[in-house]
């Protein structure tokens, strides 16, 4: 992760290009993008919530269930199909060997586009950002960029946490996988190959009580991983007002 410790350098020297991005790139069709969606076999219902959340945006989506049993397979498939139709969807298991990294990996080898955007099933963006992501996509073919870093919002039970920004890199180049079995990240082959936008977040719904469980669950796979100061940071309030995101 030494291209997140560098991330006031990266700030610095992306802000100011991806500010006068943000002014030119216009919300399109989303062709070059496509939602990338880890999930377990009974989160299905949320898979289908975020489709049909981002609507007529969304034309294009791999989703790797943690299942490699061929007819729950064919059940979910037919699940995500009947939910939102106008999908173009891309559908297959593996059973989760404790490994993120490897199943993000996974996730990319099943993706078409050149670009995907990866969200987990307790996270969303609005259609316009999902939009505007894919005109981003679309900018930057021909470039040496291999991923995009996204702001994050946590919000725990519903409360919008200090957590932010929380810098996630979820825009990934199709070619590119990922390594560390916990607190997962692009394997890029520079660190000057991933852009910070500060434009936009994905919304993080986490459920409070599962937050020791989870972070039980990361210190298990590997303690030198967990972030020292995310589980307080998650268990404080937001201290800025939400309208200000997004200036």
């Amino acid at each position: 992760m030494g291209y997140l410790r560098r991330r006031p350098l990266l700030e610095r020297w992306l802000r100011r290009p991806i500010g006068l991005a943000a002014r030119v790139i216009p919300i399109q069709p989303a062709r070059d993008l496509e939602l990338a969606v880890m999930s377990r076999a009974s989160e299905a219902d949320a898979v289908c919530a975020l489709a049909l959340h981002l609507g007529a945006s969304l034309d294009a989506a791999c989703v790797l269930f943690d299942t490699q049993d061929q007819a729950v397979l064919t059940r979910l498939r037919r699940q995500l199909q009947e939910a939102a139709p106008r999908v173009d969807w891309a559908v297959a298991g593996r059973a989760f060997d404790r490994d993120f990294g490897a199943q993000r990996s996974a996730l990319q080898r099943l993706a078409r586009r050149p670009w995907t955007l990866h969200l987990d099933t307790d996270e969303q963006v609005s259609p316009a950002f999902f939009l505007w992501l894919g005109g981003l996509a679309a900018a930057l073919a021909g470039t040496d960029v291999e991923a995009v870093s996204l702001r994050r919002l946590n919000r725990v039970d519903g409360a919008p946490t200090r957590h932010w920004p929380d810098y996630v890199p979820r825009l990934i180049k199709r070619p590119i996988l990922f390594r560390n079995a916990v607190h997962e990240v692009p394997d890029i082959t520079h660190w000057r190959r991933m852009l910070l936008c500060p434009r936009g977040y994905i919304e993080h719904f986490i459920d409070g009580a599962r937050l020791p469980v989870r972070d039980a669950l990361y210190a298990e796979i590997n303690p030198d991983t967990v972030k020292g100061a995310e589980p307080e940071r998650l268990r404080q309030p937001l201290d800025v007002p939400l309208d200000s995101l997004d200036s």
